[in-house]
């Protein structure tokens, strides 16, 4: 029963996933911010971009999470863009 119910959320993520997603109109950090809030974590790599993650969406009886990522290069401008759901 679980299972076909895991089932059942899951295609309705894939179906209606365009519902939690938002059109990103941040072009940099601090618009990031502005629209979304601080984010969870932030990481500065080596070659000095910064990867950043926001919790846009939870389901905790499924143990569902929806983030989206942001990559910002040195003078804090978006490089790019990306989502990821998973479901435990």
């Amino acid at each position: 029963m679980r299972i076909f119910f895991l089932l059942a959320v899951l295609t309705a993520t894939l179906c209606l996933g365009g519902c939690f997603t938002k059109t990103v109109e941040a072009q940099n950090y601090q618009q990031a911010v502005a629209e979304f809030g601080k984010p969870m974590s932030c990481n500065t790599r080596p070659d000095g971009l910064k990867y950043c993650s926001w919790l846009r969406h939870r389901i905790n009886e499924l143990d569902y999470t929806y983030r989206l990522f942001m990559v910002f290069d040195r003078n804090d401008e978006l490089v790019r863009t990306y989502t990821k759901s998973v479901v435990k």
